[in-house]
């Protein structure tokens, strides 16, 4: 039986990966629809993980085994870096071992976008290196077959002033970050270098790049970014893009890149506007909004979508982890209920929220949970579906 090896840069060639719907597409249908197998296939999993999400890691495992290729497993830490304890950290890397054994390496992306302020694990450069390190020194010990990525945000925009977890003014995190100690945080201070865990620590580097949309200018800001902000060629080293041909679009090392000279695994992720970008609106009244209305909530997912933005507004990942589905399911119910004129999408920071239209709609929701309906088996199925 052979030893397991970590995932190694390809002497030829971009390794082409996917981030799946999984509720809608297996690996095996995506590789027979594309016509080729994705050499890295992503997924993403709570930190310590739940039962529900130690599940959904297993079953992508188990699709990637047979299919072939790399598991990008990014972990995120929601109670913070310390969350990440030495026990959770050893767990973690049996489960990998197992995984590695049976002939999938897998590429661990810890607490991606660190350097941002919109996680629970961002801005606190000391908590969260010695929470990588952690989980490194874990992985490197008993995962023979894995590696650790690390990954921050594009530094464009930095130090995203506004997030909930920004640093605070006094603070030792923020004394960190001040990296040319002139009292303030901005983006002459390096966005990457204080979240550095050590080249000991990382094997590969990634990167987070945000795509707003697929026209220009974006429909909400009237502006486009600068030419070739985000490709350039790097003579000096081999970047890997990991990319989906459906759904990514692939970005070599930005301006300003990292320091560290492991393999950059670059993504560049759509998260919040994938599908269509809607360039004119057709207002609609009376009939044909609630045609509109009874299509978007046929389908269970959207209903549940639309009872939660009644409540108040939301983010596409606080949304898709409240309802249990993937963020690419999520992603593409709340292109279809904006193509339906029910939801909006309002940018806050380098996040986008989403709330109702219209207020009113509010109201119609929780009137219509409120009605007791009477209904004739022989005419509607349970789902809903008319039998007549």
């Amino acid at each position: 039986m052979c030893e397991p090896t970590p995932p190694l840069v390809p002497k030829d060639g971009i390794p082409a990966g996917v981030n799946l719907d999984w509720e809608h597409e297996t690996l095996e249908q995506y590789a027979a629809n594309l016509g080729h197998r994705p050499a890295v296939t992503v997924t993403f999993t709570d930190f310590p993980m739940s039962d529900n999400y130690r599940g959904n890691v297993d079953a992508t495992f188990e699709q990637i085994r047979g299919n072939g290729g790399t598991m990008l497993l990014t972990l995120e830490p929601k109670q913070g870096p310390a969350s990440a304890t030495t026990e959770v950290a050893n767990e973690l890397s049996s489960t990998l071992a197992r995984f590695n054994s049976a002939g999938v390496p897998v590429i661990v992306r810890f607490a991606h976008e660190m350097n941002g302020s919109w996680y629970a694990w961002g801005q606190q450069p000391a908590a969260y290196v010695a929470a990588y390190q952690r989980v490194a020194d874990a992985v490197h010990s008993k995962a023979a077959g894995s590696a650790m990525m690390w990954a921050p945000n594009y530094g464009g925009g930095y130090p995203f002033s506004g997030g909930q977890n920004e640093a605070a003014a006094g603070s030792p995190d923020f004394a960190t970050l001040d990296t040319d100690k002139d009292g303030t945080i901005t983006g002459a201070d390096d966005p990457y270098a204080p979240y550095y865990p050590g080249d000991e620590s990382v094997d590969w580097v990634g990167m987070s790049l945000y795509h707003w949309g697929n026209t220009y200018p974006p429909p909400w800001t009237g502006q486009r970014p600068r030419t070739r902000r985000f490709v350039r060629p790097t003579p000096q080293r081999s970047p890997t893009g990991l990319c989906s041909p459906r759904h990514r679009r692939r970005a070599h090392l930005p301006p300003s890149p990292p320091r560290p000279s492991q393999p950059i695994l670059s993504t560049a992720w759509n998260e919040y506007t994938h599908g269509c970008t809607i360039d004119s609106m057709e207002a609609l009244t009376h009939a044909p909004v609630l045609a509109r209305f009874g299509y978007a909530i046929s389908d269970p997912t959207r209903a549940q979508v639309l009872l939660a933005l009644a409540e108040s507004p939301s983010y596409p990942s606080d949304l898709a982890d409240a309802l249990g589905v993937s963020r690419q399911s999520m992603s593409n119910h709340l292109t279809c209920l904006r193509g339906c004129g029910l939801v909006v999408a309002v940018p806050d920071g380098r996040r986008t929220r989403y709330e109702l239209a219209d207020a009113r709609l509010g109201h119609a929701i929780k009137d219509l949970v409120g009605v007791v309906l009477a209904v004739d088996p022989a005419c509607c199925a349970p789902d809903g579906t008319c039998l007549t």
